[in-house]
């Protein structure tokens, strides 16, 4: 039985494939386990970098 993927999951696998290709890094390295994913390494990355911005 084939169900229609949600407009949403594919926004969101998109979202994670430019990831993929800007960061080079998969989802599914090593790094990434247990609770780690990219996209919260993203954010971390992300919230870092504008405050470094933000200080100078």
């Amino acid at each position: 039985m084939a169900r229609k993927v949600p407009t949403k999951a594919d926004v969101y696998s998109y979202g994670i494939l430019l990831l993929e290709v800007f960061i080079g890094r998969k989802p599914t390295d090593e790094q990434f386990d247990g609770d780690f994913h990219l996209r919260q390494w993203v954010a971390e990355a992300f919230s870092v970098a504008i405050s470094n911005v933000i200080d100078n």
